[in-house]
């Protein structure tokens, strides 16, 4: 009967000493697992802000080749923070945006005359509406029913 305690115990200590050490393994990998967690956010979220910013400049280039009075606008999601700028010097349209440590940058040459007020943005749903007045196209981003 002694025996069979022994041996109980020494079962017992093996299994807790077995789960120790599963532990810290588990603990040691955890921070390239919570990494692994954060590049994948940025990547979804970087892919949903590029297809917004394509589609932005698709509805620009698209009001500019059809003409004065054509308007387009389109619900889009964004994702993290950022903001949109348009530089006239060297008509390049870009978004910046990070979303937790990381930050990325997306860019497109505008060969028509465009306006867009700068614009800073959070994650949310965003209505992009761009006109073309005749003059220039311009761009809107905002909040759903504020047109």
């Amino acid at each position: 009967m002694k025996r069979h305690r022994a041996a109980l115990g020494q079962a017992s200590l093996e299994l807790l000493v077995l789960l120790a050490a599963l532990f810290a393994f588990f603990t040691a990998f955890l921070p390239v697992i919570k990494e692994g967690i954060e590049l994948a956010k940025f990547s979804a979220a970087s892919k949903v802000n590029e297809a917004a910013f394509i589609h932005l400049t698709g509805m620009a280039k698209e009001a500019s080749v059809l003409g004065k009075g054509n308007r387009f606008s389109k619900a889009l999601r964004l994702e993290g923070n950022g903001f949109l700028r348009f530089n006239e010097s060297t008509s390049v349209l870009s978004m910046n945006f990070s979303s937790g440590r990381r930050s990325k940058q997306f860019s497109a040459v505008i060969d028509f005359s465009f306006k867009l007020d700068a614009t800073n943005f959070s994650s949310g749903n965003r209505v992009f509406s761009v006109e073309n007045s005749g003059m220039f196209v311009e761009a809107r981003i905002s909040s759903p029913g504020r047109g």
